[in-house]
């Protein structure tokens, strides 16, 4: 009686272990699937991305003999050589925004930089490489037109992952952004992860050509050692590249 009560609890156990093998070839099979989609969303994203990056290249030598300037070309050539990844956040709002994005692009690309729009805070994270030549664009010509609470936080919750790219790429965050693109919020969130930024667009800057340049000299000097810059040619290059900014500006109005 007892041999046929274990053989009876045997045969349960064997129909369990069948139905568990059953369900985790079914759950392996759902990964393999689900796998397979991401990657064929990865490679859509991918060519998306691509094509994005050809148009903007193909703009830019459009534009090239309207907007040739030597001394900016130069500086921007210099500044560009000098840092291995950055991350440039800017808006063809003026004749001055659209000249410095132009040739920030095609200098970027005519040494050899892979120019990558960002359209998402992920992008960063996804496109970026250690050992790769990059210059990242946030754009509204690249999709990113308003960024809205649901976007705040999505580039909070890449805030970490993204701050970790660019320290170990040694890059840098420069922002030159309109509120309506960033809002305020957003705004200080970015100051909090870059350490480094500086918005154009900003009421404080908003004066005469003199004091925006104290005002430079004054951030960059007092939040040098707090950035962890300790190359003075990179220092050099970047307050070069501003004051070429505010010399352009000057003239311009």
């Amino acid at each position: 009686m007892a041999y046929k009560v274990q053989c009876e609890e045997l045969s349960r156990n064997i129909a369990t272990l069948k139905e568990h093998e059953t369900a985790l070839e079914a759950r392996q099979d759902q990964l393999a699937s689900d796998l397979m989609k991401h990657e064929t969303i990865s490679r859509a994203n991918e060519d998306i991305i691509k094509q994005i990056i050809e148009d903007i290249k193909s703009k830019n030598e459009e534009a090239a003999c309207i907007l040739e300037r030597p001394v900016i070309v130069h500086q921007i050539k210099t500044w560009i050589e000098d840092e291995k990844s950055m991350l440039l956040l800017m808006l063809p709002v003026d004749a001055l925004e659209l000249l410095t994005k132009h040739h920030s692009l095609t200098v970027a690309g005519n040494a050899g930089y892979e120019i990558v729009p960002v359209i998402e805070p992920k992008t960063i994270v996804e496109y970026h490489g250690d050992t790769r030549r990059q210059v990242f664009v946030l754009d509204d010509a690249c999709g990113v037109h308003t960024v809205d609470r649901q976007k705040r936080m999505a580039w909070l919750d890449y805030g970490q992952v993204i701050q970790d790219c660019l320290l170990q790429s040694g890059s840098l965050l420069l922002v030159s952004v309109r509120l309506s693109i960033l809002n305020s919020e957003l705004f200080q969130d970015l100051k909090v992860l870059s350490k480094i930024v500086v918005n154009l667009k900003d009421k404080q800057y908003a004066l005469s050509v003199k004091n925006r340049q104290d005002i430079f000299r004054s951030y960059f000097k007092k939040g040098n050692e707090e950035l962890g810059i300790t190359d003075t040619k990179l220092y050099s290059c970047t307050m070069h590249f501003l004051y070429y900014v505010e010399f352009l500006l000057d003239h311009c109005t």
